[in-house]
């Protein structure tokens, strides 16, 4: 009953639903597929790296640098890679 609530139904029904959301950009970036209302995993394509890389927002900060004039195109996108590439190499260490 409460107003707030009420005026902005639409938007708080879209907080509810982020982790459909959240969970199918991962698991698809991942290498899965959604298919007939669940995930499948696509033999030799799955990415087990993206869990390494993706909550250190490099690809959000590759694009800020190319956004903000910081760096070219090219610049930002080896950067991440390299970024990634880092990442990842520190993550096997520490196993």
């Amino acid at each position: 009953n409460d107003e707030f609530v009420k005026a902005n139904e639409e938007n708080i029904k879209v907080c509810f639903d982020v982790p459909n959301y959240g969970l199918w950009l991962f698991l698809n970036e991942a290498g899965a597929e959604y298919k007939d209302g669940k995930w499948e995993i696509i033999e030799d394509m799955v990415n087990t790296n993206i869990g390494k890389t993706w909550p250190q927002f490099v690809v959000g900060t590759a694009l800020q640098k190319y956004l903000t004039g910081q760096e070219t195109a090219e610049k930002a996108v080896e950067w991440a890679q390299k970024e990634m590439e880092r990442i990842i190499q520190e993550s096997e260490e520490e196993k």
